[in-house]
């Protein structure tokens, strides 16, 4: 992901149905994976298509720990890319 990342991936660019990287992570039960998502800017919060969120599929999946891991991270602060140098993505708000 960190290697994407410097390449100027978008980690928040969705398959046909909606479902983000993060999306994708929550669903599978890959906290780290989501950690590094939000570090690099990723919206935890993102809907796929038909509205489920990250946090829904994690808790209907099994992963309860992880639908909270999204929650706080969703509370701590808006995403923005670390690697984006754009006052608007400094995370100063």
């Amino acid at each position: 992901m960190e290697l994407l990342d410097r390449l100027g991936a978008d980690v928040d660019q969705a398959g046909m149905n909606g479902a983000t990287p993060t999306y994708i992570a929550a669903q599978d039960g890959h906290s780290q994976c989501i950690k590094v998502l939000r570090r690099l800017g990723a919206d935890v919060n993102k809907a796929k298509n038909d509205g489920a969120t990250p946090s829904q599929i994690a808790g209907r999946n099994c992963h309860p720990e992880v639908a909270e891991l999204i929650n706080r991270l969703a509370e701590a602060t808006p995403p923005h890319r670390a690697s984006d140098p754009r006052p608007e993505n400094s995370g100063k708000y």
